[in-house]
C-alpha cells in the first residue's frame, strides 16, 4: 500500500511514513517538520525570488536584511546605462583578477579607463552588489554549506566579485564540481579564460537562484536527519556512513590556488578541506553539510529514491526538450478560461474542507486577491515561504536577460500586459493563487 502511494500519489510518502512514526513514539518537533519541509522545496524558488526582487533574507529569521538585486540596480534607468555599469563591473572584476596573475581576456589599460570614466555613477552601486552577494554567501552559510572561516576567505580574496562565466561552444556541456547527486558544489575556483563574458548581471541572477535553492535543499534534509538522531532505535537502517571522506589541512599552496590569489595569514587559520576517497554515491545515499562538514548517510531505497532530485531545479538539456510539447499543451488547457472558473472552485472547495483556520470560500478568495495584486508585505512573506509551487518561473538565461533589461528600463511603467497570453497567465495566477494566499494570511 505505501508503495502504491508513493508510486502515483505522493514521492515524499515514505518521509511522512517516517515521520509518523517518529510522531507516534512522542518524539516532538518543535518547528516545520521535515515532511513539510520537503513538500516546500519545489517552492523555494520564491525565496529565490524574494532575495531577486523584494530583498535579501536572514536564514535564521526570513526577516529583510537588505535590498533585492533590482532595487541594488534601480540606478539603471536606460540601456545605456544598463550598458555602462555592465562594462564597469566588469572592468573592477578584470582588474582585480588581473592582479592576481589571472587572465580575464578583458584588457587592463581599458578596464582602468573604463573605471576612471565610469566609476563616479556607479561605484557605489557596484559596492552594494557586491554586498548583495556576500548576504547570499552568508545565508549559504546559515544554512551548512560553508563554514564562516571559508565565506570570510571567500569574500577577502574576490572583494570586487561579479560572475565570469564565460561563453561556450554550441554544443559543449560542463561538467559540474558535484558535492553530490543531491547538493551540488555552487563555488568554484577562478581558472581564466579569454572566451566572451556572459552579461554579469544576469549571472549574478543565476547564482543566487542557485545557492538559494541548494541552501534550502540542505535545511531540508539536516531536519530530516536530525529527526532521526533524536530517536535512531526507530531507524535502524538509517546509518552515517564513515569512511567516506577525510579531513585534510589545506596547504598554502592549495589555498593561493583556490582564493586566487595569496591569502592573508589569519585566513588560513583553522581551514580544513573534507576530500572523497573515490567512491560515488549509491541511489540509498544522501550527502548533508553541517557547520561546512560534509556527512553521507545511508537512508535505504524508499527515502533515498523520495529525497533524488527533489526540486528538479537543474534538469539535463534532454528533459527540457522533450517538456516543450508538454508545456504547450498545459498552457492551451491552462490558460483557458473555463479551465480557470473549475480551477478555481476545486481549489476553494479543497481549501475549506482542508483548512486548519477556517477557510471562508470566496470572501478569502478575494482577500487573497487583493493581497496578489497589490504585491504587499503579505503576499511577500507568501512568496518566500516556498507556497507559490504552482507559479512558473523561467530560469532561462536569455530569457532573464530581456526581461531585467526591460525591468530596469521601462521607467515607472513595468509589467505591462503587452498581449492575449500574458493577460491570461496574469488571470491564471490570480485564479489560482487567491485562495492559498487567503488561507495563507490566516496561519
Amino acid at each position: 500500500q505505501g508503495q502504491f502511494v508513493t508510486n502515483f500519489f505522493d514521492k515524499l510518502h515514505p518521509i511522512f511514513r517516517a515521520q509518523k512514526k517518529f510522531e507516534k513514539s512522542e518524539g516532538k518537533i518543535d518547528t516545520l517538520t521535515p515532511y513539510e519541509g520537503f513538500r516546500n522545496q519545489p517552492g523555494m524558488v520564491g525565496r529565490a525570488m524574494h532575495f531577486l526582487l523584494h530583498g535579501s533574507l536572514d536564514a535564521k529569521n526570513l526577516n529583510i536584511n537588505g535590498k533585492s538585486l533590482l532595487q541594488v540596480l534601480e540606478v539603471i534607468k536606460t540601456k545605456q546605462d544598463f550598458k555602462d555599469f555592465t562594462a564597469y563591473a566588469t572592468a573592477r572584476r578584470a582588474i582585480e583578477k588581473q592582479g592576481q596573475g589571472k587572465e580575464t581576456g578583458v584588457s587592463v589599460s581599458a578596464a582602468k579607463a573604463t573605471v576612471e570614466q565610469l566609476g563616479s555613477k556607479y561605484e557605489a552601486t557596484f559596492k552594494e552588489l557586491v554586498e548583495f552577494q556576500n548576504r547570499t554567501m552568508q545565508y549559504m552559510v546559515d544554512s551548512g554549506i560553508l563554514t564562516p572561516e571559508m565565506a570570510k576567505a571567500m569574500v577577502e580574496m574576490n572583494k570586487d566579485y561579479v560572475p565570469f562565466y564565460r561563453v561556450m561552444e554550441e554544443g559543449a556541456t560542463q561538467s559540474p564540481n558535484n558535492f553530490s547527486a543531491t547538493v551540488t558544489n555552487p563555488f568554484k575556483a577562478f581558472k581564466g579564460s579569454e572566451k566572451k563574458i556572459v552579461n554579469p548581471i544576469e549571472s549574478v541572477f543565476l547564482n543566487t537562484m542557485n545557492n538559494m535553492m541548494i541552501a534550502e535543499r540542505n535545511i531540508a534534509f539536516v531536519r530530516f536527519i536530525e529527526m532521526v538522531e533524536k530517536k535512531p532505535e526507530l531507524f535502524p537502517f538509517i546509518q552515517k556512513v564513515s569512511g567516506r571522506v577525510q579531513g585534510t589541512r589545506i596547504t598554502e599552496k592549495e589555498l593561493n590556488s583556490v582564493f586566487d590569489g595569496v591569502l592573508k595569514p589569519e585566513f588560513a587559520d583553522g581551514l580544513t578541506v573534507f576530500r572523497r576517497n573515490g567512491q560515488l554515491l549509491s541511489e540509498t545515499e544522501i550527502v548533508i553539510f553541517r557547520n561546512g562538514k560534509r556527512e553521507v548517510w545511508e537512508v535505504g531505497t524508499d527515502i533515498g529514491g523520495a529525497l533524488k532530485n527533489l526540486n528538479g531545479y537543474q534538469q539535463g538539456m534532454l528533459i527540457k526538450m522533450l517538456g516543450v510539447p508538454t508545456r504547450l499543451l498545459r498552457a492551451g488547457a491552462t490558460l483557458d478560461p473555463g479551465f480557470m472558473l473549475k480551477n478555481l472552485m476545486r481549489d476553494t472547495l479543497g481549501a475549506s474542507v482542508f483548512s486548519k483556520k477556517g477557510f471562508i470560500p470566496l470572501l478569502d478568495n478575494f482577500v487573497g486577491a487583493f493581497h496578489l495584486l497589490k504585491k504587499d508585505s503579505l503576499y511577500k512573506k507568501w512568496v518566500s515561504s516556498g507556497a507559490m509551487q504552482s507559479m512558473f518561473v523561467s530560469m532561462d538565461r536569455t530569457y532573464f536577460n530581456k526581461d531585467v533589461n526591460a525591468y530596469l528600463t521601462k521607467g515607472t511603467l513595468r509589467n505591462v500586459l503587452t498581449n492575449p497570453l500574458e493577460i491570461l497567465r496574469a488571470a491564471s495566477e490570480i485564479f489560482e493563487s487567491s485562495g492559498r494566499i487567503g488561507e495563507f494570511k490566516k496561519t
